[in-house]
């Protein structure tokens, strides 16, 4: 038997964070669950890279900080709803850490400039305000992206229930045989 490789401690650690939405809803087969959790994974990771990057461009100060919006959007189309809502508190969480980890000195600060000002990045209130915007995108758009992925899946359910009757009828339970004119030689 090969020896399987042991992903890194904060790997599983976020895994058992994101794990249990995915799997919770994600459906009957092996193969779903897996591609379930490795989208999530996935999706969790590129977080993780995300906030890094932000944190030395800048931080909370970078206008960048909204491209967590498009991991929400993406894991809206490919996972279940608590999940969607999972990796949007994991980006505010993320975001908040690296935020706060800066106020205090845990990590250096890198300014961006611009508008804000030098010490801009303490300044309580802004920093707040700045999080609960980002909050309020994040949640709205995983509210957004599941209420859409529900009507679509609707869609598709009354789609097959229509059309479903018009698909010939299955005559017996065995395995699936071709007709002898549609069979290779």
């Amino acid at each position: 038997r090969p020896q399987r490789e042991v992903p890194p401690r904060w790997l599983r650690v976020l895994g058992r964070l994101v794990a249990p939405p995915v799997l919770e809803e994600a459906g009957e087969g092996r193969e779903t669950r897996d591609a379930a959790l490795f989208a999530s994974l996935q999706i969790a990771v590129d977080m993780v890279l995300l906030a890094t990057l932000l944190h030395f461009a800048g931080g909370i100060e970078n206008p960048f900080i909204v491209f967590f919006i498009f991991h929400v959007i993406i894991a809206s189309l490919l996972l279940s709803g608590l999940a969607t809502y999972a990796h949007a508190t994991l980006g505010l969480v993320l975001v908040a850490a690296v935020t706060f980890a800066e106020k205090h000195g845990v990590l250096r600060h890198w300014p961006l400039g611009g508008t804000w000002g030098p010490e801009g990045f303490r300044d309580l209130p802004l920093v707040i305000a700045q999080l609960f915007v980002l909050g309020a995108t994040l949640f709205l758009s995983a509210y957004m992206g599941t209420i859409e992925q529900e009507f679509w899946h609707s869609q598709i359910a009354a789609a097959l229930d229509f059309t479903w009757p018009l698909a010939p009828k299955r005559t017996t339970t065995r395995a699936w045989k071709p007709r002898p004119e549609f069979a290779h030689d």
